[in-house]
């Protein structure tokens, strides 16, 4: 079965490599006939022999669902990612409006965790480091202050409502982003500088509290191109470009600043951010979940600055579909070939699709990949390690 497959995605992916390449500036088929038959012996290498990276990060988000039930079920699904050769897991420590462990001095504990457990972080992350994988703290909800499925709920959760000055408010002025489907989202303002010193300070509390390796963020992000007019941004827009902030944009450089700003804000955030990580553990490292390329703009992310200027130690965009061909093109067309990037892959695309897609990220000589979710380890077996993972592989980041 695994010789049929490594030879089915040898061929497919010098066809997909040969294709990206092509659309690279500077690309000359006459010039490069034996392409082909030079990627297709990489190719083959990499699948069955030395060519099997032996440096690749591969992780997976592991989702609070998941270990806040019995403790034996949740160390037979440690074991499970150990089996399938995963080496990284990023712990959900902090959701909704909540932390996920007790007595915290910036936001209260979970409800339903705390009925179950009373601090699961204490065995947890021993328990994952003493099985070989990397653990970081994954702080899933970042700017993203609370959720409430009650899209009539006036409540902002427990730090908006002590600090309702920190929320970030859209172009109609509302405090909140209803998702039809989901529910109701507050966030705190990506830009004021007391959300950015509270989540920071957040953030290193767990880190001095448990023995992560590493700090892995999400949501350093606006909520989407409607946010922020709240008072701050529009005082620090005013003094920043001499005009005032309006939902009304009149002209392209008017949309250009608005845009800078926000992107402007997201940044300084994570520069804030690592300056402080590696005062308190200069050697932890910090890596970021992000929006995929074509969502930059309206997330205010601007995730490549946050490469190229060195300020984190890499990044995992989420590119949750079938086709990650244009993403990975947009992205190299932005940063080159060398990216610090373990490419967030949804298991739900299935196994061979799956399979497909590592393959595909190591044809473009990028480092790793990071699985979504946990939750949905079950839509994966044994398969994928006959298939693309046989070989053990530790992370590049230490």
């Amino acid at each position: 079965m695994r010789r049929a497959f490594e030879s089915f995605l040898t061929l497919t992916l010098a066809i997909v490599g040969l294709s990206c390449q092509a659309q690279e500036p500077g690309f000359d088929p006459d010039a490069n006939k034996g392409q082909a038959d030079t990627m297709m012996t990489s190719l083959t290498m990499k699948l069955c022999g030395q060519g099997m990276p032996m440096l690749e990060s591969r992780g997976i988000w592991l989702s609070w669902h998941d270990y806040s039930g019995p403790e034996d079920k949740t160390l037979a699904l440690l074991d499970k990612i150990k089996e399938l050769k995963l080496n990284t897991v990023y712990v959900c420590t902090n959701m909704r409006g909540y932390n996920v462990y007790p007595d915290s001095k910036f936001l209260p504990q979970w409800p339903d965790i705390k009925t179950s457990q009373t601090d699961v972080l204490k065995w947890l992350v021993p328990a994952i480091k003493s099985r070989g994988l990397r653990c970081e703290a994954w702080p899933e909800y970042g700017f993203y202050s609370y959720w409430t499925p009650d899209k009539e709920s006036k409540d902002m959760g427990p730090t908006l409502t002590k600090h309702p000055d920190w929320v970030a408010i859209d172009k109609d002025g509302n405090p909140a982003h209803i998702d039809k489907k989901f529910g109701k989202y507050y966030a705190l303002c990506a830009a004021n500088p007391q959300t950015h010193k509270f989540l920071i300070d957040s953030f290193m509390e767990q880190m001095q509290r448990y023995p992560f390796d590493g700090l892995h963020v999400d949501r350093i992000r606006w909520t989407n191109e409607k946010f922020c007019y709240c008072d701050y941004c529009k005082t620090a827009f005013k003094k920043k470009y001499g005009y005032e902030l309006t939902p009304q944009l009149k002209s392209e450089k008017e949309l250009a600043d608005r845009n800078e700003f926000r992107c402007a804000a997201t940044a300084s955030f994570i520069k804030e951010l690592r300056k402080e990580l590696k005062r308190q553990f200069p050697d932890k490292t910090l890596t970021a979940a992000v929006a995929p390329p074509e969502m930059i703009e309206e997330k205010g992310q601007n995730w490549f600055t946050w490469v190229s200027d060195g300020d984190v130690d890499a990044v995992v965009p989420m590119l949750y579909r079938p086709n990650i061909t244009p993403d990975l093109n947009a992205i190299r067309s932005k940063l080159g070939n060398d990216v610090p990037m373990f490419v967030g892959l949804a298991n739900a695309v299935g196994q061979e699709k799956l399979a497909n897609q590592i393959m595909q990220l190591r044809a473009a000589s990028l480092p790793g990949f990071t699985l979504w979710v946990s939750s949905d380890l079950d839509k994966i077996s044994s398969g994928i390690v006959e298939m693309v993972l046989w070989r053990d592989a530790a992370s590049p980041i230490k």
